[in-house]
């Protein structure tokens, strides 16, 4: 409520193809990798995306702009009796994709035990909602303040697409950035939803 009161929330959508990266994935696991979840490489490609556009990881603070040179990313966490919670990853770009995986599990864990500190839920720069994961297809999410951005993501779901011409069945999913738009525009945002989208079309850049 407090979120949709102060800004102007603006939510851009689009669709993004993860053929690739559920065949990397599947490789990784047959080659006894870890078995890294869908929502790590979306926050890894989120991270990488922020270096390139980094006022998506900012705060509006009495008017000024702060932008912020570390990601904590927030991940939403469903609860079946507590509701929402957000435990954040801090300083989630300086990790790799096996070790953002350790930390996320164990995140989850205490977040449904109920075993999260203060730190763990404070802190955050920009918040990856992944409601794919309870089956829904596309929302519009909410900010979390005081970030100014944050990404959702559909479910995954096989549908008929033309490449090259050619009807072919891809695994696509909805990516939905909802920005405080009272101070950034829409270039820069769908150019950071752009390259969010091209890290997961192009796991291997993740790798």
């Amino acid at each position: 409520h407090y979120s949709l009161q102060t800004m102007a929330q603006l939510t851009t959508i689009t669709e993004a193809d993860f053929t690739e990266l559920i065949n990397l994935r599947k490789k990784l696991i047959s080659e006894g990798k870890d078995r890294i979840s869908f929502t790590v490489f979306i926050v890894k490609a989120v991270t990488q995306a922020l270096k390139k556009y980094p006022i998506m990881n900012s705060s509006l603070v009495d008017g000024k702009i702060i932008i912020k040179n570390y990601h904590n990313i927030g991940v939403a966490v469903a609860r079946e009796k507590q509701g929402l919670i957000v435990p954040v990853i801090h300083r989630a770009d300086e990790k790799s994709l096996t070790k953002l995986n350790q930390v996320l599990s164990e995140m989850v864990n205490n977040a449904r035990t109920g075993n999260l500190s203060i730190k763990d839920v404070t802190g955050g720069t920009f918040t990856v909602t992944n409601v794919g994961s309870l089956g829904g297809t596309m929302s519009t999410p909410i900010i979390n303040p005081p970030e100014s951005a944050i990404l959702g993501v559909g479910a995954i779901t096989k549908k008929p697409v033309v490449v090259d011409d050619e009807i072919v069945i891809r695994s696509i999913a909805y990516l939905c950035l909802s920005y405080d738009h009272r101070f950034i525009d829409g270039a820069p945002a769908i150019g950071f939803l752009q390259q969010i989208k091209q890290f997961l079309q192009e796991p291997k850049l993740l790798t």
